[in-house]
């Protein structure tokens, strides 16, 4: 299914970008005027911070050198919905150099990848797919310095508690000796290192895999898988069980069933079920739980999901993404 997998490659790009609409305060048109209230912000946000336990002396030398994100600033207010097309983006799908890249990592890590494999349970090649959705193999991990972009969506005001719980999450990572100041850097929207996990994750599933003492999900490519699989792991990862199964369905099946309700694997198997041109469940161990998902209609492909693939949603909640890495 690589075709259906380029697919969700591209929607992730597109949805990885979208975001719930929320109420948020009015906020000043121009930059002059952003910087004012943002300085008298920073100073209202120190002494909350501090009311919650945080050393003054850090916090002060983290947030008052704190600049403006206007990338942030402008992309958080107006991003717009995603409609766009499942099938439109298959020109676009991931192409032969990027497959040849996933290749050519998994060939090079494969120590790394075996002692992850044996320390969490999850396959190699799950992981190596997440890399590349995530961050191109580390290519893409972006350049803002996190921050600066935290503290400026707090003080937007759109998802203001999230952010606010990211920004002390930051504080934590920095106050436990999981990271320099200076290594936190990524997207816009606080995305870090080569698995982009948000500083909360960071906070809470980040490992030092190497044990060199440092969580370097940045450059090193050995704490960034490890720290993925364990957050795989810790939200019930089942070793040696499929993610999902393509399969085909009888004339007149009722197509209401792919609502999201889950039955063994025998009960779909007793509405003529069966697996797409093939006789067996490949990789499917004992009698599980299943949903059916119908992500393209009923003219495109169906599958299978079982609890990996929930897990999977877990680590970015979005269909075209866990179609994605599974593909």
């Amino acid at each position: 299914m690589i075709k259906f997998g380029a697919i969700c490659f591209n929607l992730v790009l597109a949805a990885g970008m979208f975001t719930q609409p929320a109420a948020h305060a009015q906020i000043p048109a121009s930059l002059e005027a952003h910087e004012t209230r943002f300085a008298a912000w920073k100073q209202d946000f120190i002494k909350r911070a501090i009311s919650r336990g945080y050393d003054e002396t850090t916090v002060s030398s983290l947030v008052l050198p704190a600049e403006l994100n206007t990338t942030a600033l402008d992309r958080d207010v107006s991003q717009p919905e995603f409609t766009s097309p499942i099938w439109s983006y298959v020109d676009n799908a991931v192409n032969a150099e990027r497959l040849n890249a996933g290749r050519r990592k998994l060939a090079e890590l494969s120590a790394s990848f075996d002692r992850i494999e044996r320390r969490h349970g999850v396959p190699r090649h799950y992981l190596t797919a997440i890399w590349g959705l995530e961050s191109a193999y580390g290519h893409n991990q972006g350049s803002h310095d996190i921050i600066g972009a935290m503290a400026t969506l707090v003080y937007e005001g759109r998802r203001q508690a999230f952010f606010e719980q990211q920004l002390f999450a930051v504080f934590d990572i920095i106050d436990n000796g999981s990271v320099r100041p200076e290594q936190l850097k990524g997207s816009w929207a606080g995305a870090m290192g080569m698995t982009q996990f948000i500083p909360t994750t960071f906070r809470d599933y980040a490992v030092d895999f190497d044990g060199n003492g440092n969580k370097d999900l940045w450059n090193n490519a050995e704490d960034a898988l490890g720290s993925a699989a364990h957050y795989l792991s810790r939200h019930g990862w089942e070793f040696g069980q499929a993610v999902l199964v393509e399969v085909e369905l009888p004339r007149n099946f009722d197509y209401l069933l792919a609502d999201g309700r889950q039955q063994p694997l025998r009960e779909w198997i007793a509405k003529g079920v069966r697996p797409y041109r093939s006789d067996v469940f490949t990789g499917v161990s004992g009698t599980p739980e299943a949903r059916l998902l119908v992500p393209a209609g009923h003219a495109g492909p169906k599958f299978l999901t079982f609890g990996n693939y929930g897990v999977i949603k877990r680590y970015n909640n979005s269909t075209s993404y866990a179609l994605g890495v599974a593909s």
